[in-house]
C-alpha cells in the first residue's frame, strides 16, 4: 500500500490581528512627531506680548535676552520668534542694512526680516551675505521688479481690472 504524502501546513493566520498591530505602531508615531511639533510651536509663543494684547496694553516689545547659542537656521528651524531673531542679530543686520542701502536698495519695513533671510542663508557670515544682499539689489534693479515693489508698497496694482 502506498502512503499518501502529508497535508499540507495550514495558511498563516491572517485575522488582521498583527496589521492592525502595525497600524497602532504607525499611528502612534505619527501622533508623538504632532506632538513634538506643538510644544515647539507653543514655546515659541512670545507670552508676553500675547498677555499684553490680551489685557489692552499696547507695550509688547519682546524683552532683551541674551543672544541664543544655537546658529540662526536652527533657532528659525525651532520657531523662535522674529522679534527674538531681529534681536539676536542686530549688528549683523545693521551691517547688512548699509550694504542694501550702498547699493541702492530702499529701505521699508520689511527690510530686516527680508536680510534676515540672506543672513540665515550664509549660515550667519555677514560678509557672504551682504554679497548676496548686493547681488539682489542689482536683480531688482535690472528686471524691474524695484520699481514694481514701489508702486506695490504705495497702493498700486500688480494687473489692471478687466470687465
Amino acid at each position: 500500500r502506498r502512503q499518501q504524502p502529508p497535508p499540507p501546513p495550514p495558511p498563516p493566520n491572517w485575522d488582521g490581528g498583527r496589521l492592525l498591530g502595525l497600524l497602532q505602531g504607525a499611528l502612534l508615531v505619527v501622533q508623538s512627531a504632532l506632538l513634538c511639533r506643538m510644544c515647539v510651536m507653543v514655546r515659541s509663543i512670545d507670552r508676553k506680548a500675547l498677555l499684553a494684547a490680551a489685557a489692552g496694553s499696547t507695550d509688547s516689545r519682546p524683552e532683551a535676552k541674551p543672544p541664543s547659542r544655537l546658529s540662526l537656521p536652527a533657532q528659525i528651524e525651532a520657531g523662535e520668534p522674529l522679534a527674538a531673531l531681529l534681536l539676536d542679530h542686530a549688528a549683523p543686520l545693521a551691517a547688512l542694512r548699509e550694504a542694501y542701502e550702498a547699493a541702492g536698495g530702499e529701505p521699508d519695513a520689511y527690510l530686516d526680516p527680508f536680510l534676515l533671510r540672506f543672513l540665515s542663508g550664509a549660515r550667519g557670515d555677514a560678509a557672504r551675505a551682504c554679497e548676496w544682499v548686493r547681488g539682489a539689489v542689482r536683480w531688482r534693479e535690472e528686471s524691474g521688479a524695484s520699481s514694481l515693489r514701489r508702486g506695490l508698497l504705495r497702493g498700486g496694482k500688480v494687473l489692471d481690472e478687466t470687465k
